[in-house]
């Protein structure tokens, strides 16, 4: 009985801290999102690297510090995705 006891504190505990660490990051992406200004997205695309234009992918899929446009987002992944990057070729 102990033993059991023992072990769901330990797991709440594991499954907590994993809570606080997956919300502290969202927390710092948010800041990170924050700054980006339409000039400095409108500047990425330039370079042709298929990590920047994941990340362009992924801001204009959910709409970070612009409107969301689905049809953009999936140009940037088959962009990124012909220039080998990986996860544009899975969205």
């Amino acid at each position: 009985m102990e033993i059991k006891f023992l072990s769901l504190c330990i797991l709440a505990g594991v499954l907590f801290v994993s809570q606080v660490n997956a919300s502290a990051n969202n927390g710092k992406d948010d800041v990170k999102y924050a700054a980006l200004t339409q000039k400095d997205l409108d500047a990425l695309p330039v370079e042709k690297r298929a990590s920047v234009l994941d990340e362009l992918g992924f801001i204009h899929e959910y709409g970070l510090n612009v409107p969301m446009n689905r049809e953009q987002a999936l140009q940037y992944y088959k962009q990124a995705c012909e220039l080998g990057g990986n996860y544009g070729c899975y969205n």
